[in-house]
């Protein structure tokens, strides 16, 4: 183009416009970035030794082009002018070529996409496949060379979702398994369909967010040269039923056998595993009318895995990770979608072979309604026992961390535990299903405690579970900070230690909607409880008649029958209840709480309802009772109420300072008492209710009525105070000789002798309260005793 050169000095007007013509001019000769006409090259253009780059790929045969688009080849290293180059596969097969010469080929298939690095080398002699490598029609063999970044394109694999692609992965698979580090790296974006019957090898590969559709065969992983496993950002999309009902079909994607072979190490990351009953429906793994349910995913015995960010759906059991006695295993942020159990850990023997550490961390099944009616409902298959979305039957030597683990319509449990050092934060779970709870720690073994289980933030939600949370054989265990509720009452038992725990501590909790809060039982094994310290939990409307015989403590052997087990330190601290205001007698159990042999027994600031008397400690040593209120709610007599606190045989104690609310619901007149209980030294294990030092009675008395009621403590009371409306009368008690006096009266209303008014008086060791008349104007009569 012409340049702009200005023409010496410039002074006038006349030769400033002639100076910026000459610029408008040259101007017109510039090209412009933005395509402004006229933007042509109207000579040679010289580079100078300058790149072209980011140019697009030619559209017509005077365009430029790359070196991709001339030989298919990005790696300029190769040498484009020394090798020939073949359009595709068959083309290069049908040559003459000739040994040690190099091949490239653009395409595998004629009028297939471009497939990079197909580069091959021409040997006289080999083994082939004819995927990967290829015999010529010369008697030569023509070898893949660039096999170290192997795609399933090199193999002949189209990636379409709908040709089958199953030879291509099958021969991609047998080469992998005889190579160190390989890696099977899928195209992005790409459905690669495989229907076949023979196993295939699939490990070590990076998906790049495609997928691979197994249709009608296994996988293996541990029979390489390399023994580790690698699955990334990949989705598994397995078809047909091979669920376990049918015993012909009954493995997992990657059997059983494979759990045998020890490797180094396992990486599952960003997978989806999917589990079909037919393909053409991507939502029939949520499909239960066939009950067509795939068995399982994978089983390792991995010296260090990592499964990570990793969905499951429509599977019996996802994943199993076997204890080889050192090694070290993670689960992080792995859901299950319409499955029966997420992750299983566990180990041939579980006493002498263990992990080192484990950690799983955000672990959830979700499962709707129908979803866990099909698991419960299965016929053929293992039933409903250890169901969990973790099921543990494995030990482990150092910290086991458990962090936000649980989900929604599981069959079972959260976690099922036969662990040691435990530490489990955040537990939750909503409607679990018919199993015995929510969470389970067993020792697997009556004779062998196992120790320092941590729980923290634990919820649970539902009503089908028949218990939250079991410890059996725990030592030095910790319950913190525990909410278990139902927004429907029923009969569960909250919390149940069994066979034997030593050093348990439980401490603020929430229960709500049960029947018993805790249920100590022995479950046929011979044990002890030791040291056993539950503190700040609140029950609310816990509690359920006498088919548990205590709502809130319940110490029995199985079945109901005592057994052998004793508890020797129990400490209840803080213990709060909150229940609806119109519960009835026959709601309540006999007792509040129930203690069979329980040595060192401590309640300190604990409450409780019941319908005849407050605990039962009658077979348990060294107790003591300390600031507890309790609340009575008799179905007998106000007189049979208290004779039964007064005389129990049962409600023992060796100090005590508590009371106990009553309210009669069965008595003529509207009645309630409140009495005190209190003995502050110890000269062994007595009756509490033959130490109560005072009594306040409250009768809402109707006007204009006789009437004619009693209190039985009149052969134990110095002195009766009361009050009606404006009258006051004080009197004093013989108890020995039977009689009474008057100290004082005020007002009109109350008397010691006569009948007209409300006379109280002593009738022959019993404390009476009536009246003939019937116009007095009734009232809330309230009377106090003091021993």
């Amino acid at each position: 183009m012409a340049r702009y050169v200005k023409s010496g000095t410039v002074n006038t007007v006349q030769e400033i416009n002639s100076e910026l013509e000459k610029i408008a001019t040259a101007q017109d000769e510039f090209l412009t970035r933005d395509g402004e006409a006229p933007n042509e090259m109207k000579n040679t253009l010289d580079m100078n030794s300058n790149r072209v780059i980011n140019l697009k790929a030619p559209v017509s045969g005077t365009d430029a082009a790359r070196l991709v688009d001339v030989t298919g080849e990005y790696d300029i290293t190769v040498g484009i002018d020394e090798s020939p180059v073949f359009d595709n596969i068959a083309e290069m097969t049908s040559t003459n070529l000739t040994v040690g010469q190099l091949a490239r080929c653009k395409r595998y298939y004629s009028g297939g996409d471009l497939v990079d690095d197909l580069v091959y080398e021409i040997q006289a002699t080999s083994t082939v496949d004819s995927y990967i490598d290829h015999a010529n029609a010369n008697g030569t063999f023509a070898i893949l060379t660039s096999k170290s970044s192997l795609t399933l394109e090199k193999a002949g694999a189209v990636g379409d979702g709908v040709t089958n692609d199953y030879l291509s992965l099958k021969a991609a698979g047998n080469f992998l398994k005889t190579v160190g580090s390989p890696l099977l790296s899928l195209n992005p974006n790409k459905s690669y369909f495989c229907q076949g019957v023979d196993d295939v090898y699939l490990n070590f590969v990076e998906g790049n967010g495609s997928e691979i559709i197994i249709d009608g065969f296994n996988c293996t992983y541990a029979d390489g040269v390399e023994k580790k496993f690698y699955m990334n950002n990949v989705d598994i999309v397995v078809v047909g039923d091979r669920n376990s009902e049918s015993v012909t079909s009954n493995t997992p994607l990657y059997p059983v056998t494979s759990a045998s072979q020890e490797i180094e190490d396992l990486k599952i990351s960003n997978v989806n595993f999917i589990c079909l009953t037919t393909l053409a429906d991507r939502t029939s793994w949520s499909d239960d009318a066939g009950k067509t349910r795939y068995s399982g995913i994978l089983r390792t015995k991995a010296k260090k895995s990592l499964i990570e960010n990793v969905n499951v759906y429509g599977v019996g059991l996802g994943f199993v990770v076997y204890a080889n006695g050192s090694n070290d295993h993670q689960e992080k942020n792995v859901s299950g979608y319409n499955v029966q159990t997420l992750l299983w850990v566990t180990s041939t023997d579980i006493e002498s072979t263990k992990f080192n550490s484990g950690e799983s961390t955000d672990l959830k099944i979700i499962n709707t309604p129908t979803q866990k009616g099909y698991w419960i409902g299965k016929t053929g298959g293992t039933q409903v026992n250890g169901m969990s979305t973790i099921l543990i039957e494995a030990n482990h030597e150092y910290r086991y961390l458990m962090d936000n683990v649980g989900g929604a319509g599981m069959l079972e449990r959260a976690i099922y535990g036969q662990s040691s050092n435990m530490l489990i934060r955040n537990p939750d779970s909503k409607n679990t299903g018919a199993g015995n709870a929510m969470m389970k720690f067993d020792s697997a073994n009556n004779t062998i405690y196992r120790e320092n289980n941590v729980v923290e933030g634990a919820v649970n939600f539902g009503v089908d579970a028949v218990t939250d949370h079991q410890l059996y054989g725990q030592r030095n265990a910790i319950l913190n900070n525990f909410q278990y509720t139902s927004d429907v009452k029923n009969g569960r038992r909250s919390i149940e230690l069994s066979r034997r725990n030593d050093g348990v501590t439980i401490i603020n909790g929430y229960i709500k909607n049960a029947g018993t809060g805790f249920y100590f039982t022995s479950q046929d094994f011979a044990g002890s409880y030791n040291n056993i310290v539950i503190e700040d939990v609140l029950f609310e409307n816990v509690f359920n008649g006498n088919s548990i015989r205590a709502p809130l403590f319940n110490f029995l052997g199985a079945s109901g029958d005592y057994l052998s087990p004793t508890i020797d330190g129990l400490t209840l601290k803080n213990i709060s209840v909150k229940n609806k205001n119109d519960i009835i007698s026959t709601e309540l159990s006999t007792y509040a709480y129930e203690f069979f042999k329980v040595d060192n027994l401590l309640l300190n600031n604990c409450e409780g309802q019941c319908n005849v008397v407050p605990f039962d400690t009658s077979t348990s040593t060294n107790v003591k009772v300390v600031d507890c209120h309790f609340e009575l709610v008799s179905g007998t007599t106000f007189s049979g109420a208290l004779t039964n606190l007064v005389n129990s045989t049962v409600m023992k104690a060796n100090q005590f300072d508590f009371e106990v609310d009553c309210v009669v619901n069965t008595n003529t007149i509207p009645a309630k008492f409140k009495m005190h209980f209190q003995k502050l030294s110890d000269s062994g294990l007595v009756n509490c209710g033959e130490h109560w030092d005072w009594c306040e009675v409250e009768y809402n008395i109707p006007p204009n009525t006789a009437i004619f009621e009693s209190i039985t403590l009149a052969d134990f009371t110095n002195i009766l105070s009361a009050t009606l409306n404006d009258s006051k009368i004080e009197i004093l008690f013989d108890g020995a000789g039977l009689s009474s006096t008057q100290q004082y009266s005020v007002g009109s209303d109350l008397s010691h002798t006569d009948l007209s008014k409300y006379r109280i008086y002593n009738d022959g060791g019993v404390i009476r309260l009536r009246t003939t008349s019937t116009v007095l104007s009734g009232g809330v009569l309230k009377i106090r005793l003091v021993r």
